[in-house]
């Protein structure tokens, strides 16, 4: 065999993971699986981004101060959220801030809750033809007869304290209706959850009072 034979095989033979640029090289590494959760993930936080935007139209609230995992999306005045009406229709046992359009899901002598799709939802068709609905309003109404009124009224409203012992905790802040006492507020929290799972975020509108029935309190 020729010298000349000798150069044109190490010409013609496929060249090594060395020499291939390091991006592919550190790609072909990761499964598929990987890939397949990024973007899914990414299509998630998408879809976030679209229905939040639409829900809340106005300035930003400042959040506190937290490590940068994955974006979260900023939260305005929920303005689109009239305390006024929810409050002056929420009754004490839960009855009076539902109408034919709330689905009762659990019905307990000290829990109730109804849901009802979205106002906007993100649908699609199953194989029959019904329509699925992704996205759905929640309203719970329960008591508590283990601890007094005032105890857990103050579990409650110390967002603080939540924030400090709670580590799923990313966002937990509120706004407080000025008509109202202090007693009606909008409180906005964003949790994360183990991978693959991405953060949730939700805003829900609360009012709260205290009664005397008998000697409890």
């Amino acid at each position: 065999m020729t010298s000349t034979q000798k150069i044109k095989e190490v010409d013609d033979a496929p060249p090594t993971p060395r020499s291939q640029p390091v991006g592919r090289v550190y790609s072909s590494l990761e499964s598929p699986l990987t890939f397949y959760i990024r973007d899914l993930r990414q299509s998630l936080r998408e879809r976030r981004r679209e229905f939040l935007n639409h829900l809340f139209q106005k300035n930003d609230l400042a959040i506190c101060g937290v490590e940068e995992q994955t974006p979260i999306a900023q939260a305005s005045q929920p303005g689109s959220i009239v305390l006024s009406e929810l409050s002056g229709r929420l009754l004490s046992d839960g009855t009076g801030f539902v109408d034919s359009g709330w689905e009762l899901m659990i019905d307990r002598p000290n829990l109730r809750m109804w849901r009802r799709p979205s106002c906007k939802p993100l649908s699609g068709s199953n194989e029959s033809g019904r329509t699925v609905v992704s996205l759905y309003e929640y309203r719970v109404c329960g008591s508590f007869s283990d601890i007094s009124a005032q105890c857990f009224l103050e579990v409650q409203l110390n967002l603080a304290y939540r924030r400090h012992w709670d580590k799923s905790v990313v966002v937990l802040e509120s706004t407080k209706n000025g008509d109202d006492s202090g007693r009606t507020e909008v409180v906005r929290w964003v949790s994360k959850f183990p991978f693959p799972m991405a953060r949730r975020e939700y805003v829900y509108a609360r009012r709260w009072w205290l009664t005397t029935a008998a000697k409890d309190t």
